[in-house]
């Protein structure tokens, strides 16, 4: 198999080959050559997780594609995904603390941020090597049991609201 790859600081493009293991669970792709060691792990449920080395940066960098974004908003209720991704930082059932995912994330060298686009919304995190299995877990619980906390649900939905009458201004 070929990919091409494309170095944007090079403008070059160059050839890679690749080679492809299957388990019942998964199968991954491995770049022949690759300085940053990229498996591409194609998950038997549809998820499709990338992984890298990078030696001279002690952190792991996490990204989860959710394919829902503006596009999908009920035409009644326009910004519903993006109101959706601030809400989903506010705590979960395991971990109530509507500051304690930032928090953690300071704590332990790292940070975190979202955007929601026209058919994603994209959550991300950076976090120190020895805290990943804890931030994984915080991270993993958005998207099984958020809080959705009721006294946050207006205060999310009104700044959001202003954000978007400035954003109108300027069109």
């Amino acid at each position: 198999f070929l990919l091409g790859l494309t170095s944007g600081l090079l403008g070059q493009q160059r050839i890679a080959t690749y080679y492809e293991q299957h388990t019942p669970e998964w199968t991954v792709r491995i770049y022949e050559g690759d300085p940053m060691n990229v498996r591409e792990y194609h998950l038997k449920n549809g998820l499709t997780v990338i992984t890298s080395t990078n030696k001279q940066q002690p952190r792991i960098n996490t990204m989860i594609a959710v394919k829902t974004g503006s596009k999908n908003d009920p035409g009644d209720h326009t910004g519903l995904a993006h109101y959706l991704e601030h809400m989903l930082f506010l705590g979960t059932e395991r971990y109530p603390d509507t500051k304690g995912y930032s928090d953690f994330m300071t704590q332990n060298g790292g940070d975190h941020n979202a955007y929601t686009w026209l058919d994603i919304t994209n959550y991300m995190f950076k976090v120190n090597n020895d805290a990943y299995g804890a931030a994984l877990d915080r991270f993993a619980d958005f998207f099984k049991a958020p809080k959705l906390y009721p006294e946050y649900t207006e205060k999310e939905r009104k700044e959001k609201y202003e954000n978007n009458k400035k954003l109108l201004k300027f069109s």
